[in-house]
């Protein structure tokens, strides 16, 4: 039984990174899509496009699984990906410091300095009523 596992040791090798490469890839495209759908209108058409375009590539190979293929879909996906995340932050950044003057002022008071008191805080106790247990 283990000359047999070793004769086979190869085989399960090559089959065991197919899986993973496609299991993967599967990931790689439902995130991606999931972004995509996230992102909505803020995205340019012609990247939105690059982008739906490389998604459907890569979901014909992963039909096809071809071991070769599938990890070329992936690291395209992965570029991809990679690019577009970049610009997203680069524009969370943009907006964020247009918005970050307020937060700036607060910040660069540092320790010691006392900054504008925004509202009191108040405490208070609760009870949740559930109106079906009240008829």
């Amino acid at each position: 039984m283990t000359k047999e596992a070793e004769l086979h040791a190869e085989e399960d090798k090559k089959r065991k990174e197919s899986v993973e490469t496609k299991n993967q890839l599967d990931t790689t495209i439902y995130q991606l899509e999931k972004t995509l759908k996230d992102a909505g209108d803020k995205l340019p058409a012609d990247k939105k496009a690059k982008i739906e375009t490389a998604l459907t590539d890569a979901k014909k190979e992963l039909e096809s699984n071809d071991t070769p293929r599938m990890q070329a879909a992936l690291e395209n996906l992965s570029k991809i990906g990679a690019e577009f995340y970049a610009e997203a932050q680069a524009a969370a950044q943009a907006a964020g410091a247009t918005g970050a003057g307020e937060k700036g002022e607060a910040a660069s008071a540092g320790p010691g300095k006392k900054t504008e008191k925004k509202a009191d805080v108040v405490d208070a106790d609760f009870e949740v009523v559930d109106e079906d247990k009240k008829k």
